[in-house]
């Protein structure tokens, strides 16, 4: 690592090479960016790769699981 590239939050795979991270999201290699804030009010920018971001999309669309 340390050549520039992304890294998935999910599963830790490395982005491909591009020339910029424009280039990861656009369809053809579908990775995704999303920020979540800090408690400190900062944010953090999480890269993901296409299968992550399914998941990730899938489960913050499930419904609040019961007890």
């Amino acid at each position: 690592m340390g050549d520039g590239r992304e890294v998935c939050v999910g599963c830790g795979k490395e982005s491909p090479e591009t020339e910029t991270n424009y280039t990861l999201i656009s369809p053809r290699y579908g990775w995704r960016l999303a920020r979540e804030r800090r408690p400190n009010g900062k944010f953090d920018v999480q890269w993901r790769c296409p299968e992550c971001w399914r998941q990730y999309k899938a489960a913050s669309k499930a419904p609040p699981a019961r007890g």
